[in-house]
């Protein structure tokens, strides 16, 4: 069978911006290197908030999404706290991390179910759990 043909078709890539370029991967470094305690992050996020600022992108970016992904770490953050669904959601992902991992994430996102479970359960069962919330990014 043969695969049908791309409908579009992206020719024109534009222009690389040198010094944008230059001065994103400098933040990103700066970023990095808050990760790992090299520098203060207080000192990098006012740093990098106060170069990375670009009033275009504030005006465009959709805040209701964002404030629903906020909203699925905060509920991910206190559901992770309340004991009884700790051992309740914690067994189940022990004895079966990638279905677990799979149907959680058709309520919440990918990156919520792999923080909510992964206090949930012993880092040996990590892999499972990093497959499970990746396997569901692909099946959409």
């Amino acid at each position: 069978m043969k695969s049908p043909k791309p409908r579009y078709r992206i020719t024109d890539y534009g222009e690389l911006d040198l010094r944008r370029t230059v001065l994103y991967v400098a933040l990103f470094t700066m970023a990095i290197l808050m990760v790992f305690n090299v520098l203060n992050y207080i000192i990098g996020f006012i740093i990098i908030l106060s170069v990375a600022i670009d009033r275009k992108a504030l005006k465009t970016a959709d805040y209701p999404l964002l404030l629903t992904f906020a909203m699925f770490f905060i509920f991910t953050g206190n559901v992770s706290q309340i004991e009884n669904v700790r051992r309740f959601l914690g067994g189940l992902a022990e004895k079966s991390p990638l279905l677990v991992g799979i149907t959680s994430c058709q309520f919440i996102s990918n990156v919520p179910t792999a923080i909510l479970f992964s206090r949930l359960i012993p880092p040996s069962l990590y892999p499972e759990l990093l497959l499970a919330v990746n396997l569901r990014g692909w099946v959409r």
